[in-house]
């Protein structure tokens, strides 16, 4: 068994018990199947797009592509689609919520769309300079237009600039309400994802989360774990492809 998996954590063997636990700088963890995480999850398809969606809150454009299945709950998939292009990584969720708020500074508990990314795809036990979290929600006062944002590299609020043309560089976004709810058009950029390649083959961790007043509608992940959020072997993976 090696000492060190994935060249950031200590591995050390339980003599009398048997799980392995795994040492960060914080703290201590204990993972009871070790060959489980290794084991990759299953590898979801995301298609190229010839044309670029427009960010405009219109998904007649989104119809062909099809929903990001939800490989651990096992549910009817009917939020999420992505595709790509050489500019970066498009996304579209159409979400169902009678009464959408906006509340920017409490986006882990608000109405909220959240992208997980390890742009490596090192299947890593905790968080690492590749990983990156944005969330987007509507934006203040509900009026269509830009999401109000909150971007994390590495777990620290240091991703987006406040700077508006630099924050553009990273990701775009639109979002709008709907009768039913209201829909998100993104664009994380290939600057912000590398150094992840835009071509065909590239994979990429991935972990999808849709929140109603901090209530997980919809979760695109391979495993469980309690903070899920902060642990890249627990997300999902996709490849891209043309």
């Amino acid at each position: 068994m090696p000492n060190e998996f994935k060249g950031k954590f200590r591995v050390e063997v339980s003599p009398n018990v048997g799980p392995f636990e795994v040492k960060t700088q914080e703290q201590w963890h204990t993972v009871t199947d070790f060959e489980a995480l290794r084991r990759p999850p299953h590898v979801v398809p995301v298609p190229y797009c010839a044309a670029a969606p427009r960010l405009d809150g219109d998904l007649s454009e989104w119809r062909d592509v099809p929903f990001v299945p939800l490989p651990l709950e096992g549910g009817r998939p009917s939020s999420f689609r992505l595709c790509w292009r050489e500019e970066g990584l498009y996304g579209a969720a159409s979400v169902q919520d009678a009464t959408p708020n906006a509340f920017p500074d409490d986006p882990l508990r608000r109405d909220s769309v959240h992208v997980y990314i390890e742009k490596d795809n090192a299947f890593s036990l905790d968080l690492t300079p590749e990983t990156l979290h944005i969330a987007m929600m509507p934006a203040h006062g509900l009026r269509p237009g830009e999401c109000s944002l909150s971007g994390f590299h590495a777990g620290e609020d240091v991703l987006l600039p406040e700077d508006v043309k630099a924050r553009r560089a990273l990701i775009q976004t639109y979002w709008k309400p709907t009768d039913e709810g209201y829909v998100i058009e993104f664009l994380i950029t290939a600057k912000a994802l590398r150094p992840a390649a835009m071509e065909p083959g590239t994979t990429l961790g991935l972990m999808l989360v849709l929140s109603d007043d901090g209530r997980i509608l919809e979760y695109f992940r391979s495993q469980e774990d309690p903070i899920a959020w902060r642990r890249p072997y627990c997300w999902g993976v996709v490849r891209l492809e043309r």
